[in-house]
């Protein structure tokens, strides 16, 4: 019962599907595959006049309708303008015949009548410019509708392309030639808009600024009226008017206001001129990069349709030869024709010279122009014959030229013929894959661009022959001016005629006028071979464009996303989705159905009607009668698969998945079928209308989302049933059904909106390209996200492989460089070859600075080796300066290994760094001081000078200053003033000879004065601090060594002078701290030096309080006894022994003792020590230190 109903159902489910066929069925029967025809599209013819324009077209149709809009207001004024214009300039005119007037009657006040005429006729020229300028102003409105409806009526730009609009199967070479050339031209023509409206845009910022000073002055203007008019004698004027009263000065002042008013009013229409002329620019620049845009394409579109073979190259190659051959026969004619006027040049140019020299007349520019002045018949004669001769001699000149130009341009059309096909020969070796290597390409492009700086040469002195050729024409068109000029006087002068003369001087002419006919004939061949360059040229630019194309790492395919277009995709599709919400908004739908019924074919092909519908009944009854046959007999054979390691297993595999496939096209064949028989009913149906098809695009993906998700959830069942995935562990079959949801889906989602979007949109964009390259993208790493971290494992060595705790951040490392790969190499992205290049030199830079490492390692070994020795204990230099000879080895090795490593580095990231660039930076003049040509090269020298000053320095104080001072036993301080006073000094004539040496000897006097003048400003302080250096070093209140008591500016300070420098005195504390304090504040504050005139200081005075009821003189013995016995108190001068005081507690006793200078700095350890001795010393003869005693009594 379940099988009758069945067939039942799908008996209803034919007929329904064969009467939508019927509505499919055309005069022809289309034969191609369903999925050819959903990748190919659906061509639509563009209408000719649309009820609802979108895009580009419908901003053009609103922005016409806007300057029509405009032109109408205009044109309304028209007459009111006119009336008030022609009312100034009668007002104008009337004033003007009352100021000629009253100049009669009043000539005493001509100064005020003439200053009143020139302001009035200024008001006239501005008035008349306003009219002229209001009729420009509406006929570029006129313009500008004009170009906007050309575009409407074209907005594919037709015209353009029609000897293309015709597809062909295939084009030929020339074809794509021609297309190039005309791509050129129009990016010449947008070169030329860009400047148009670059500098309408100056134009229109300059008028912008003349109009607010003319508002300004006419504000200013008016104002000064009116205060004029309320108080005339208080009132300042901007320009004086002396010897006017004051209602000459109101008048003056009236006509300036009516003046700048309408200057003002012009000022205005000048505006609006520019701004019209601003906005007829743009709109063509905008068409004519539609225009660029169209060619580009139809070129992308012949290209891969072009047929060159070899054998259409050897045929050229032929052809070439034959064309040279008659060319060289013509070629061969033109210079015999020249060797025979060289031989008659040559004998007329001596007879010429003869006759020169004897009648005293010079061969120069004054005869070949018959600039002459004869004052008596002799001179005619002489002047008529030597100037008939020099004409003769010209013309054979002229005459050879031509023929020489005829030679240079059959040599050049040769050269054309030669060079096309060159051009083709590399473009079809480009196409045929022939000429890959990155090497040949590079060396084909060096080729290309000598053969085109060789024709640039030969152009350059065409162009000159061309301007040589004009000039002479010019000057011989005088000639002939002259001579008739000349012939006038002759026949003034001679009364008997014939004379020879008048023949020779008619001979001449006729001369002439032959030279002018060759000059002529040459500068037509000059301009026609310019014309064969030109032509050139262009065929090499292109060649060189397909090249350069093919090399270097920036290198992108022509159909790569062009990333400066990316920020207009969310703009266009704004466009994109405001275009589909407008057109739903006035859709209606009985003009829908008339648009189908009036695409219907009228007449249809019974014969091919019944035969098609045949066709598909034949066909559905078949696939609902078999295919669930063949599903089962399928099934049945692959019951128990379990790998793919044999061939019966792979046979089963495929058996399953085709099984799959049919048992889900019978579930679903209902829909699948209404969804294509609706595809095939917008496709024979032509409809004009292109929104519907967008609808269903946008819809398809709705729908296909669906039957994937059918057709996964469907595959997953169906796999757990027949375990159709057997190459594929279970854990993993999730993993991979998901992986392929997410590329289906995507795919479905992106290529479906791609081509809705491409349908919606007039004007190119770069939204397509974007999402077939995000379609490429996601697929591909959807794929890479199968790799697993088991297959990493199993196809890498276990070296490289990382621990485990670290091997998850490895897998994924190894992922994202395998997406990063991907989406640079994607074609529609770009990059691959930049890729390429930047791993490739990126190995090459490790390897080189991995080289250059062990190089330096190396040298430093060897070095070592050379420079030193070891023995037992240490290791011993082998020369007395071995370690600086080291140490200047190591650093000029290290900068010798860092500058051959940035030249290779240079080389192998192409950044063209070398010798010759560094030297010609260096060498690049920064400017001229009085005639030098001062360069960086001039700097370094400078610099090395001062650097040469500085080692010579350290020489001198080494090598000479040093023994000097062994010598004669001078004071460090003293030393040190003396090395530092000379190395300055030489520092300063080292610099000096640099500047002078590098030719900037004047500007180091200058630099000196404005350095130490600055200095002195910058720096007064430690100015200040290095002139008390100075004079310390000169007074000596203190010396190193010395112990001291300063002031720092807040406390008084002790401590030994350790260093005197230009800045500060340093001193170092008893706890081995140091303090720097100023030179100035040393002098003009308190200084105690403790050692400025012995060799040795007193410690501070130590106090000790003994009891009243010891004996003082027996303290005294042991006390003093205790300074004898220490080794460092000074027996000379003794210690003081005092009582200082008597105490409260008992007598107080203050011992000095003195010591050496050279332990100032342990005077305290010293003082201690006696401390410790005097304690020891009294309680060995029972003496107490007296003490504090206090006494508590208790109070009941």
């Amino acid at each position: 019962m379940g099988k009758k109903v069945n067939k039942k159902t799908n008996k209803i489910k034919i007929i329904y599907i064969l009467f939508l066929l019927s509505l499919t069925c055309n005069n022809k029967i289309n034969s191609g595959g369903i999925i050819d025809v959903i990748t190919k599209g659906i061509e639509l013819p563009q209408p000719e006049t649309p009820k609802i324009s979108f895009g580009e077209v419908g901003k053009a149709e609103q922005q016409i309708r806007e300057l029509k809009n405009d032109l109408a207001k205009l044109k309304e004024k028209d007459a009111e303008f006119k009336t008030l214009t022609n009312k100034k300039i009668l007002d104008v005119n009337t004033e003007i015949k009352k100021i000629n007037s009253q100049m009669k009657i009043s000539p005493q006040s001509i100064d005020f009548f003439n200053n009143k005429l020139e302001i009035i006729n200024d008001t006239y020229q501005d008035i008349k410019d306003m009219q002229s300028l209001r009729k420009q102003i509406e006929l570029t409105i006129e313009e500008h509708i004009n170009i906007l409806e050309n575009y409407i009526k074209d907005p594919n730009f037709k015209e353009i392309i029609i000897e293309f609009a015709e597809q062909k199967k295939f084009y030929s070479f020339e074809d794509l030639q021609k297309i190039n050339q005309l791509m050129l031209l129009q990016e010449d023509k947008i070169k030329l808009l860009e400047e148009q409206k670059q500098n309408t845009q100056i134009e229109l910022e300059n008028r912008e600024q003349t109009s607010e000073i003319t508002k300004e002055i006419y504000e200013k203007k008016l104002r000064e009226l009116d205060g004029f008019k309320k108080n005339p004698d208080t009132t300042s004027l901007a320009t004086p008017m002396f010897g006017l009263n004051k209602d000459q000065k109101l008048d003056i002042l009236t006509f300036q206001e009516i003046l700048y008013k309408n200057k003002k009013e012009l000022n205005s229409l000048k505006l609006s001129e520019i701004k019209n002329k601003l906005d007829i620019t743009k709109t063509n620049l905008f068409l004519e990069n539609l225009k660029l845009n169209i060619l580009k394409k139809t070129a992308n579109d012949i290209k891969p349709a072009i047929k060159i073979s070899e054998s259409d190259i050897l045929y050229d190659k032929a052809t070439l030869e034959k064309q040279k051959s008659e060319s060289y026969k013509i070629i061969g004619k033109f210079k015999a024709e020249i060797s025979k006027i060289n031989t008659k040049y040559e004998t007329d140019r001596k007879i010429l010279e003869k006759n020169s020299k004897e009648y005293n007349i010079p061969i120069n520019e004054l005869l070949n122009e018959w600039d002459v002045n004869p004052l008596t018949k002799n001179d005619y004669t002489k002047i008529i014959n030597l100037g008939k001769l020099n004409e003769e001699l010209s013309t054979l000149k002229k005459e050879k030229e031509l023929y020489n130009a005829q030679v240079l341009k059959n040599e050049e059309e040769l050269y054309q013929i030669k060079i096309n096909i060159e051009t083709k020969d590399t473009f079809y070796k480009v196409e045929t894959r022939k000429l890959i290597s990155e090497k040949d390409i590079s060396n084909e492009i060096k080729r290309y661009k000598k053969i085109k700086l060789d024709l640039d040469a030969k152009t350059a002195k065409i162009k000159e022959n061309l301007n040589i050729t004009k000039e002479n024409l010019k000057n011989k068109n005088k000639a002939i001016e002259n001579i008739n000029k000349l012939k006038q006087k002759l026949i003034n002068l001679i009364t008997d005629k014939p004379s020879p003369l008048f023949s020779a001087i008619s001979t001449s002419d006729a001369k002439i006028k032959q030279q002018i006919k060759y000059m002529q004939d040459s500068i037509d061949i000059y301009e026609n071979i310019l014309s064969i360059n030109t032509k050139i040229e262009k065929q090499l630019l292109f060649i060189l464009s397909v090249l350069e194309q093919l090399v270097g790492k920036w290198y992108r395919p022509e159909y790569a996303i062009k990333f400066e277009k990316l920020p207009n995709i969310i703009p266009e599709l704004k466009i994109f989705i405001s275009d589909l919400i407008n057109y739903f908004k006035k859709f209606n739908l009985s003009d829908f159905f008339e648009q189908i019924k009036t695409s219907i074919p009228k007449e249809l092909n019974l014969i091919n009607f019944f035969l098609m519908l045949i066709i598909a009944i034949i066909f559905l009854f078949l696939f609902i009668a078999y295919a669930p046959k063949i599903r089962n007999h399928l099934l049945g054979s692959g019951k128990k698969n379990t790998s793919l390691d044999q061939p019966d297993n792979l046979v089963k595999f495929f058996s399953n998945s085709i099984a799959f496939l049919l048992d889900f096209t019978i579930k679903y064949f209902f829909s699948i079928s209404i969804w294509l028989i609706t595809f095939l009913t917008i496709r024979t149906i032509i409809i004009q209308d292109r929104y519907i098809l967008i609808t269903f695009y946008l819809v398809s993906i709705i729908y296909f989302i669906y039957l994937a998700n059918r057709l996964l959830n469907h595959f997953w069942t169906f796999n757990k049933k027949y375990n159709v995935l057997t190459f594929i562990e279970q854990k993993y079959q999730k993993r991979f059904i998901t992986i392929i949801s997410i590329i289906t889906y995507s795919t479905i989602a992106l290529q479906f909106f791609r081509k809705a979007f491409e349908l919606g949109i007039y004007f190119p964009s770069e939204l397509p390209a974007v999402l077939s390259a995000l379609n490429w993208i996601i697929g591909q790493i959807a794929l890479i996200l199968l790799i697993t971290k088991e297959f990493v494992k199993k196809i890498l060595p276990k070296s490289w492989l990382p621990s485990a705790e670290n091997y998850n951040n490895f897998y994924h490392f190894i992922l994202l460089s395998a997406v990063i790969i991907i989406i640079m190499s994607n074609p529609y992205i770009g990059l691959g070859r930049l890729l390429l290049y930047t791993i490739q030199r990126t190995l090459l830079s490790l390897i080189l600075i991995i080289g250059l490492l062990m190089l330096h390692k190396i040298g430093k070994t060897l070095s070592l080796k050379l420079l030193f020795k070891s023995d037992d204990e240490a290791i011993l230099s082998r020369f007395t300066y071995g370690k600086t000879i080291y140490g200047i080895y190591i650093i000029s090795s290290f900068i010798i290994i860092i500058f051959i490593g940035i030249l290779i580095g240079s080389y192998i990231w192409d950044l063209g760094i070398s010798f010759g660039s560094i030297s010609k930076i260096l060498n690049k003049i920064l400017f001229i001081y009085e005639g030098n040509e001062i360069s960086t090269i001039s700097l370094i020298e400078i610099f090395g000078f001062l650097t040469l000053g500085l080692i010579f320095s350290e020489l001198i104080n080494k090598y000479v200053l040093n023994k000097i001072f062994d010598l004669l036993l001078v004071e460090s301080g003293v030393q040190h003033t003396v090395k530092s006073i000379l190395k300055y000094i030489i520092i300063i004539i080292f610099t000096i000879i640099g500047f002078n040496f590098a030719g900037l000897g004047k500007l180091v006097i200058y630099l000196l004065a404005i350095l130490l003048i600055a200095i002195g400003w910058v720096i007064q302080e430690p100015l200040k601090d290095f002139i008390y250096y100075f004079l310390i070093l000169i007074q000596r209140p203190l010396k190193i060594g010395d112990y001291v008591q300063l002031n720092d500016g807040s406390k008084d300070v002790q401590g030994v002078v350790r260093r005197i420098t230009p800045r500060a005195v340093i001193l170092k504390f008893r706890n081995s701290e140091s303090i720097s304090i100023p030179n100035s504040k040393v002098l003009t504050n308190s200084l105690v030096n403790f050692n400025y005139h012995s060799r040795y200081i007193a410690f501070e005075d130590i106090k000790v309080t003994i009891g009243y009821k010891y004996d003082p003189e027996k303290v005294k013995t042991i006390i003093l006894d205790v300074f004898d016995n220490h080794p460092n108190i000074l027996k000379s001068p003794k210690p003081i022994f005092r009582i200082e005081n008597f105490g409260e507690y008992g007598y107080v006793f203050a011992i000095r003792g003195f010591i050496s200078a050279q332990y100032t700095l342990d005077m305290w350890d010293i003082a201690s020590d006696i401390r410790f001795e005097i304690t020891k010393a009294l309680k060995e003869n029972h003496i107490d230190i007296a003490i504090p005693i206090s006494i508590w009594k208790s109070v009941d």
